[in-house]
């Protein structure tokens, strides 16, 4: 198996896959470069490929199986790019403020960021199971991030920094945003039962149907009439349960941390994906003063989708015995 990924460019750009021995299964997003490589982690159980060139992680699944991240297609980006407006790639990235704020911080509701959101991460340390990539300084918010990757297990652990350059008046998160293939159906942990929060961007009525059992959320992704709705709580994980595995976020919180939208985990429903998002706490940052956090995706199987307390209790159990 190469242990790099190439893609093929012309603005727009194909991805062949080497995670995935069944033949590509997504196409990676356009760039507005001549060549581009992605660099891939593999430990036998599960792997995980990252393109420094638009700073995120666009492939993740079982060794040898399906992507389970969503990307989104060449023709799309390329639209996007030639209007000059936000071109959504797809996979995992990082945002570094809280959105509210967004048009005070860079004059614009998008772009996120002009120094995470698509731009080019310096690759710091590359191996078989480990990469550590870093940013571009965002001139709006004065900071630069790092990212730790590594494979352990069944599980790929993502440490997140962020460092204040200049002071500057802005507060920042870590607030990492991951577009999957829509699920069956997205499980979130909350520490106290019942303490949700749903944001709408629709125009329709909300609508949103939500189960909650003890301290897990159950939020079916089949509900095309609550699309641009987000649902979020505080708590250490978020899943998405497909009809073969489980894909689990973990991470940490502070419950007297400062978090804008009241949550530490949240699920976006898009027609297209589901976005699993993960929010540390947010602060305002010291020149030379860092925030970090960790969060830990980890690949689980699941006997049937159809047993929601089941897969709660597998969700729960891995909880309990990894640590953060």
């Amino acid at each position: 198996m190469n242990k790099i990924l190439h893609f093929i460019l012309f603005i727009g750009i194909a991805l062949s896959v080497a995670c995935d021995n069944t033949g590509p299964d997504m196409t990676a997003a356009g760039v507005k470069q001549q060549s581009q490589t992605a660099l891939e982690l593999d430990n036998g159980q599960i792997c995980l490929a990252v393109s420094p060139d638009v700073g995120r992680i666009v492939w993740f699944g079982k060794s040898g199986g399906k992507n389970l991240l969503w990307l989104n297609d060449q023709t799309s980006i390329e639209q996007a790019l030639k209007k000059s407006l936000w071109p959504n790639y797809g996979g995992d990235k990082i945002w570094p403020a809280q959105e509210a704020i967004w048009p005070v911080i860079y004059r614009s509701s998008f772009p996120a960021s002009h120094a995470f959101d698509g731009k080019p991460w310096k690759v710091i340390e590359s191996g078989r199971t480990k990469i550590v990539m870093e940013s571009g300084t965002c001139p709006y918010l004065a900071i630069k991030g790092v990212r730790e990757i590594s494979l352990e297990g069944n599980s790929a652990v993502i440490k997140n920094k962020l460092t204040r350059m200049q002071n500057n008046p802005f507060p920042v998160h870590i607030w990492a945003v991951t577009q999957i293939r829509r699920p069956e159906y997205c499980l979130l942990n909350m520490y106290d039962p019942g303490a949700y929060r749903i944001r709408s961007w629709s125009r329709q009525s909300n609508s949103m149907q939500i189960f909650t059992r003890e301290k897990v959320l159950f939020y079916p992704t089949n509900q095309d009439g609550c699309l641009n709705e987000k649902i979020g709580c505080m708590g250490d994980f978020v899943a998405g349960v497909f009809d073969d595995v489980i894909f689990m976020q973990k991470t940490s919180f502070n419950l007297e941390g400062c978090y804008p939208d009241k949550a530490s985990i949240e699920v976006y429903l898009c027609r297209e994906y589901v976005e699993l998002e993960t929010l540390s706490e947010s602060k305002l940052l010291k020149k030379d003063e860092s925030i970090e956090n960790k969060v830990i995706w980890t690949i689980l199987i699941t006997a049937s989708v159809k047993d929601i307390a089941a897969t709660a209790e597998i969700l729960n159990h891995n909880r309990l015995s990894t640590g953060l």
